[in-house]
């Protein structure tokens, strides 16, 4: 069979000493593009859904904050006035009890965290700080979620 120039140019295919043909294959890069943009979005919009468990509280917001660690007593105030410690519905009565309970399982320079949500009155606060206190817990913290800076 004869082929014309102009065919023979188009043709993929070339000619190897031995006889045999040889096809030069392409890298295509759009699939591989689309599948890594894929993976991006999916990563991105996934760990925006990432929530803290637990009691919900919103948190009043502070410049200075630092991490929880994972070990420390918590007590948390909801905007219902209720309590909870360590993720435990205990009432007001019942505290004094459970946190001088706890009190005794706290090792040496633990401290209690107060996640107090910010439509709790300021007393509400303060008769927990004091019953704390009066279970003999003297280092305490208040958790914050971290201010939005608005530099433009």
């Amino acid at each position: 069979m004869i082929c014309s120039p102009k065919a023979r140019d188009t043709m993929k295919f070339e000619r190897r000493a031995a006889g045999r043909t040889k096809f030069r294959g392409s890298l295509e890069l759009t699939p591989l593009v689309d599948v890594v943009l894929q993976l991006i979005i999916f990563f991105m919009l996934s760990s925006t859904f990432i929530v803290q468990p637990g009691i919900r509280v919103e948190l009043p917001e502070s410049r200075t904050t630092r991490s929880q660690e994972k070990n420390e007593l918590t007590v948390t105030i909801t905007a219902d006035n209720r309590v909870y410690v360590n993720e435990l519905h205990v009432s007001f009565d019942e505290l004094p009890t459970v946190l001088a309970n706890k009190a005794k399982e706290l090792e040496k320079g633990q401290l209690l965290l107060i996640k107090c949500d910010k439509a709790v009155e300021y007393g509400q606060l303060i008769r927990v700080l004091d019953i704390a206190h009066g279970a003999g817990i003297t280092t305490y913290g208040l958790a914050t979620k971290p201010a939005v800076s608005n530099s433009s």
